[in-house]
């Protein structure tokens, strides 16, 4: 089953930046603050029963995998953020057409922002600081 989602998600990723620009914000936790908060792997689209844990190493190859991704893609932009003001969701927008928060975490849950304002508000949105 997440073989399958795998590859349907490469598919849609490849579909995508034949015709527009994909960027992903990811953040780099440390190693103490990912032992506190650990990652799991985003299986929310195919609703896998049961959260995947990610060991701090798995995460630290993944990452290096979407950065060689985004060099041979040109269309893909990566950037590593210091620190996040969410965990393990999900927030994928498409510019001026929706908003689709997810949570990672199972049960999988999908919140799809259509309202024009709403969007506008979630595009602009400025992470908070956290002290």
């Amino acid at each position: 089953m997440i073989r399958d989602y795998r590859a349907s998600e490469a598919k849609r990723m490849q579909q995508k930046l034949e015709h527009c620009t994909v960027t992903d914000e990811i953040a780099l936790p440390s190693e103490q603050d990912y032992k506190e908060h650990p990652m799991y792997l985003s299986v929310s689209g195919c609703f896998y029963e049961s959260p995947l844990l990610y060991s701090y190493e798995d995460m630290m190859n993944h990452l290096m995998e979407t950065q060689m991704y985004a060099k041979t893609h040109e269309n893909y932009q990566f950037k590593l953020k210091e620190i996040s003001a969410f965990r393990n969701i999900q927030i994928e927008i498409m510019q001026d057409q929706y908003v689709i928060v997810s949570k990672i975490k199972s049960p999988s849950i999908h919140f799809v922002i259509e309202h024009p304002t709403m969007v506008h508000a979630l595009q602009n949105f400025t992470i908070p600081v956290i002290e």
